[in-house]
């Protein structure tokens, strides 16, 4: 993947999250949240070796898109066709692919462990994303409740 494929790939990201904001701050969700979690997870992928072998335009993607199917209009057939038309390696399609469908979250209840971060914990690039999103999304709450949901799913992913 070139920069230039990842810059389209966030501005996919971008337009699909056009008018939505983060539910604490206010702020532009895209810029505010994706984004973040992207420095983030650049940052944390020195933190485990499991991370050790990912292409960070492969990372920073799927953070611009790890709640695309979860929280717009996109849907997973829509993406992948996106992704077709911006990539030229197919591998790279169905990796970012794999990683965006196990980060969201699905519409009927579930259980957060077995049926949610399970398989995520497995994929080492869906494992880091969550990792980052989870700590970025705790950054700004003031819910105890919540806060400690967000511990507890560190703490799985982690170890």
């Amino acid at each position: 993947m070139t920069q230039t494929q990842l810059d389209q790939i966030r501005e996919i990201g971008r337009w699909a999250h056009a008018g939505q904001v983060r539910d604490y701050t206010k702020l532009p969700y895209f810029d505010n949240h994706c984004i973040p979690v992207a420095g983030l997870a650049q940052d944390m992928i020195a933190e485990y070796e499991w991370a050790a072998h990912l292409d960070i335009f492969i990372v920073k993607a799927v953070c611009y898109l790890h709640d695309i199917l979860e929280d717009t209009f996109i849907s997973a057939e829509t993406l992948r066709a996106l992704l077709y038309d911006i990539l030229d390696d197919l591998d790279d399609v169905q990796t970012i692919m794999e990683a965006v469908m196990l980060l969201t979250k699905p519409t009927e209840p579930f259980k957060l462990i077995d049926e949610y971060l399970a398989p995520i914990k497995e994929n080492p690039l869906a494992r880091l994303i969550k990792l980052s999103d989870n700590f970025h999304n705790s950054s700004d709450l003031k819910d105890q409740k919540r806060l400690d949901k967000y511990e507890l799913i560190a703490y799985y992913l982690e170890n």
